[in-house]
């Protein structure tokens, strides 16, 4: 596996260190473990890049560890390359479903290739007269067994081009060079990686200047197995060197990890604030909000307070927000009932998986804060 357990002693760290709830700890060890793992499979291959999707978190301890692993990144806007500038990450690409005047112009001074959503982006860009380099966002197609994946996004996605022949005549007859494809179709599992490839080469044939493959993110399947992201990287390779033979052409891969490599390594520790029974339902509410923080958290939650207590309860957990919805864990209008020891107002709570998807996709209702941070490092576990 590419993911071990955190073997931090959550309640212990909060008393020795006075944390102040909420609070997400992120843990280094574990993540370190994570990034060996991913570079012992991916290195292997030099057709392949390693891009991280900043849009999972701008915090420093991601952005510190990715860009020292050697990665590139990706970004959506203006506001998250600012956020990265400094960092001495491999490479930046960008692709979004709107860019301004000002920022098409920005990021081409930069030297960094925009990968357009829509035609109109692209007549947009032309316009302009900036560069006949772009790069496009494609839609897949994909077969029936390809659809059956949660998380999955095909020609439905309503972001990325369709290789229509208006499309291809329009760059063609404008002299623009297709340098780089880009896709994310959610999550993706082994075979859907390597049916992938094989789109996106077909379509470089038609598009003789492209160099770069980007097939996005949506790496927690592939991070389930290691044997089975082995085997579809080699199938990989195999197409790619095949390609080389008929076009003498070498393209690049990129993946683009985001929430893989940060959502498993953030724990959110909060305190409950007060317990009630409503219409028979016992309602605990705790010191943060799922509504402001965690609205696509899947919450597995924890009561360290008494995890070795024999008597379990199902209950609500809530935020402190005064809206209604705020549950963690609301799916199909339906509140999540949680499994955990016996709760007390007092109890400290953690929520795993918490890392990513979690600032960057936050609110501030009622004008409460977000949880502050913290890094625990392997000098702490001595």
């Amino acid at each position: 596996m590419f993911y071990k357990n955190s073997d931090i002693d959550f309640l212990d760290l909060v008393r020795k260190k006075s944390l102040v709830t909420p609070v997400v700890v992120y843990d280094d060890d574990q993540l370190n473990f994570t990034i060996k793992k991913i570079e012992k499979i991916f290195s292997k291959y030099d057709f392949l890049m390693l891009s991280y999707a900043v849009k999972a978190s701008y915090s420093s301890f991601f952005l510190k560890k990715f860009s020292s692993a050697g990665m590139g990144c990706d970004v959506a806007s203006r506001f998250e390359y600012e956020q990265i500038k400094n960092y001495p990450f491999r490479f930046v690409t960008t692709t979004a479903p709107y860019y301004s005047v000002e920022d098409m112009k920005y990021f081409t001074q930069e030297s960094i290739l925009i990968d357009l959503n829509s035609l109109d982006q692209i007549k947009q860009f032309k316009t302009l007269g900036i560069s006949d380099e772009i790069g496009l966002r494609v839609r897949i197609n994909f077969p029936e067994w390809g659809n059956q994946n949660m998380g999955t996004y095909g020609k439905e996605s309503r972001f990325g081009v369709e290789l229509t022949q208006k499309l291809l005549d329009y760059i063609s007859n404008n002299k623009l060079k297709v340098k780089r494809l880009h896709t994310h179709t959610g999550q993706m599992t082994p075979s859907l990686l390597v049916y992938k490839v094989k789109y996106l080469l077909e379509i470089c044939k038609h598009l003789t200047d492209v160099e770069i493959i980007n097939l996005g993110g949506g790496l927690f399947h592939l991070l389930k197995d290691e044997e089975q992201i082995a085997e579809a990287l080699s199938k990989v390779e195999s197409i790619i060197s095949e390609f080389y033979k008929d076009t003498n052409r070498k393209i690049s891969i990129i993946l683009e990890p985001g929430g893989a490599v940060t959502v498993p390594f953030g724990y959110l520790l909060t305190k409950v604030i007060s317990k009630q029974l409503v219409d028979k339902s016992e309602i605990v509410t705790v010191d943060s909000s799922a509504w402001n923080f965690l609205p696509w958290n899947v919450y597995h939650i924890e009561n360290l307070s008494s995890k070795h207590s024999s008597k379990n309860e199902l209950v609500k957990v809530a935020g402190c927000t005064l809206f209604e919805g705020d549950y963690f864990g609301v799916f199909d209008n339906s509140i999540k009932k949680h499994k955990l020891s016996e709760v007390k107002v007092g109890d400290l709570l953690v929520v795993h998986a918490s890392g990513g998807y979690s600032y960057t996709n936050s609110r501030t209702f009622n004008g409460i804060g977000l949880p502050g941070e913290y890094v625990y490092y392997n000098d702490e576990r001595r």
